[in-house]
């Protein structure tokens, strides 16, 4: 990395232009995401549905009772259950304005996803800046970065879209070497938690970049190693705002891994091949060279510490994001080589290959919200059991839209999904697999659920017919509230056991 001694600071009309280059293309690469900010998003996979219940809880226990943000709606009764999955806690401040402003869990998710791309566009940029004292060369850096294929190819899950923390801890490091000093320790410890709470796996990426950063640059001096040591001790303080949620929720009801109700995830880490991916490859080939060439002590000490982070990112290790970064940062590089005339031709190419690469953002019109959903939001609070939860073959099914509906009226759910799931979830949700039978309204009671909701479109005919034909037994338990939209809504009436 260079000095930044030299560097000329950016003007405010420079910043203002990369701002607005920034807000243009986060517009036009995630086309139509931001005119349908409200009515359309990533609700066509388990996800996705997730990943807006995860945006929007956060956000609206942060703006209505932010001592109790870990005690999310899900796996009612227990509490501390945002912590049986990577929290996204970063991602839910992105999404708290337009939570607070307009009350729609999908605007939060897509205002989230879009100023997590503008963050991670202006933060490379910020960076290769720094290190090239180039503009130009940083936007080719920002393009190529921000809208990589190996990002996009995973829009339904917002944690792989928080990619802003990782040029932030370069920044940070690269600002520690010029400046050392405690600040700038901390400033590194700082950028490094806040990867870590906008993504466990990126968190790690940030470990691994400062433990080869510190290497590639060790000085023989105690106060170096220090100032490393301190920024580490500042990260982990910062971290613990999710980690201890995690020991005390293992601690006080046990976690198992249990697939069948986690968030389902994009299998592969790497996208299909895209011309995108080959301009940046070409423009990151030309700045290894230059950087091989350089004579300026600061490079080649960067080049090494960046060859190793390649080979940990190429292997996944832990995330591909890793690899990304170095490539663009890089090819930051291959534009100050190429020279000012032709920096401009190289941003084109990568907005153009981006284009080509992802020609709309895959989004799904969100459906008008049943009657159900809308009437829980008013009623007296009280756990929510939503129907169906074990399938005809005996399988837990999957739990998001539960979780994604929940976003309309907040009620806790005694249905839940994540990483981990409390150890007596499983046998309790099998007991209902009968329902309606005596077996799951017993478990419904001990579990003192208030309301029962029926997906009815989620039941073949003659599983409906089935479902209908045993209700009638229990009726005296049920007080129906509205059948209305193919949803159906119960309160339940329980003064004794079941029998």
């Amino acid at each position: 990395m260079t000095t930044a001694r030299t560097s000329r600071p950016a003007s405010w009309e420079e910043r203002l232009l990369v701002l607005t280059l920034g807000i243009v293309l986060v517009t036009v690469l995630t086309y139509p995401l931001i005119p349908r900010l409200g009515n359309a998003g990533r609700i066509d996979t388990a996800a996705g549905r997730f990943s807006v219940w995860q945006v929007s809880w956060v956000a609206h226990a942060l703006g209505s009772d932010p001592r109790h943000l870990f005690d999310a709606n899900i796996f009612s009764p227990h509490t501390g259950t945002l912590a049986y999955a990577d929290p996204g806690l970063v991602a839910g401040v992105l999404g708290l304005p337009a939570l607070l402003a307009t009350h729609n869990p999908i605007a939060a998710m897509n205002s989230a996803v879009a100023i997590s791309l503008l963050l991670a566009f202006l933060s490379m940029w910020a960076l290769v800046r720094r290190l090239t004292h180039s503009s130009a060369a940083g936007l080719v850096a920002a393009t190529s970065y921000a809208f990589c294929p190996v990002v996009t190819a995973h829009t339904d899950e917002i944690r792989r879209l928080m990619i802003f923390g990782l040029p932030l801890v370069l920044f940070a490091w690269d600002r520690l070497i010029d400046r050392p000093g405690a600040l700038s320790a901390c400033a590194v410890g700082a950028a490094v938690a806040v990867t870590g709470l906008s993504d466990g796996r990126y968190g790690g990426a940030a470990a691994v970049l400062v433990i080869v950063l510190a290497v590639a640059f060790a000085r023989p001096q105690a106060r170096y190693w220090l100032r490393v040591a301190g920024a580490g001790a500042v990260a982990m303080a910062l971290l613990l705002i999710a980690i201890i949620p995690r020991i005390r929720a293992r601690a006080a009801t046990g976690l198992v891994w249990w697939p069948d109700v986690r968030a389902v995830r994009d299998g592969s880490a790497w996208p299909a091949f895209s011309w995108h991916a080959l301009a940046l490859i070409g423009l990151a080939g030309i700045g290894a060279l230059a950087l091989i060439r350089t004579h300026e002590p600061r490079e080649r000490q960067a080049i090494r510490a960046y060859v190793v982070i390649a080979v940990l990112g190429a292997i996944a290790l832990p995330s591909p994001i890793l690899l990304v970064l170095v490539l663009a940062v890089l090819a930051g590089y291959g534009a100050r080589a190429l020279g000012a005339d032709r920096v401009v031709s190289g941003v084109g190419l990568l907005c153009l290959t981006g284009l080509v690469s992802f020609s709309s953002w895959p989004i799904a019109s969100v459906p008008a919200v049943p009657a159900a959903y809308r009437l829980l939001a008013a009623l007296p609070r009280g756990p929510v059991a939503e129907f169906p939860i074990v399938a005809e073959s005996g399988a837990i099914v999957d739990q998001t839209m539960a979780l994604w509906r929940s976003t309309y009226h907040w009620q806790p759910l005694v249905n839940g999904a994540g990483d981990v799931v409390p150890v007596d979830f499983t046998a309790w949700a099998r007991t209902t697999s009968g329902f309606p039978d005596a077996a799951s309204f017993e478990a419904l009671r001990a579990r003192h659920v208030k309301y029962i909701v029926i997906r009815m479109g989620d039941y073949s005919a003659d599983a409906q017919a089935r479902l209908f034909a045993r209700l009638a037994p229990f009726e005296k338990y049920l007080r129906r509230v509205t059948a209305a939209d193919d949803v159906w809504l119960f309160e339940t009436v329980f003064s004794d056991a079941v029998g």
